[in-house]
């Protein structure tokens, strides 16, 4: 994540960066988005299902991160509920959300299982492309390509 793409999401109307700090510390961050078909199918990195594809507005938690010492507090929890609260009066007819798969492991998605939210796709090596485009270096992998799985969940009845 680099500055201009904050800048870009900081600056757009469709989109916010949910910050939650305590002593002017932040313990953490997600940047949501409610977005077009046509702009999903720019930032979401698999094939897309139909149904999905045929709604005017989808959420889309794009990241969440909590810093280290801040985790297994809550602030993960709260980040989400400020971020789905965002995307509904935003609109979002459906939530997407990409989880990191980290050597076969997700925290984040079984607070997803337990909000309601159900696994649509699976996706071997989900980053790998980006990672090489980018060249951005994966905490788990290293130097690209980064060869982490995603699974990507969804909520309906949002």
């Amino acid at each position: 994540l680099t500055a201009i793409e904050l800048e870009g999401y900081y600056a757009s109307c469709s989109s916010d960066i949910i910050t939650l700090e305590k002593d002017g510390i932040i313990q953490g961050f997600s940047i949501v988005q409610v977005v077009s078909p046509e702009e999903l199918k720019e930032i979401l990195f698999c094939e897309i299902p139909k149904p999905i594809l045929e709604l005017e507005k989808i959420g889309y938690r794009k990241m969440t991160a909590v810093s280290p010492e801040f985790q297994r507090i809550g602030v993960a929890k709260r980040l989400f509920e400020s971020g789905n609260n965002w995307m509904k009066e935003h609109g979002a007819e459906v939530i997407l959300s990409a989880v990191w798969i980290k050597k076969g492991k997700t925290t984040f998605g079984q607070m997803l299982v337990k909000q309601g939210f159900e696994p649509l796709v699976f996706v071997k090596k989900y980053w790998k492309n980006d990672s090489i485009n980018r060249k951005f270096i994966c905490p788990v992998c290293g130097e690209p390509p980064c060869e982490c799985d995603a699974m990507v969940y969804a909520k309906f009845n949002v």
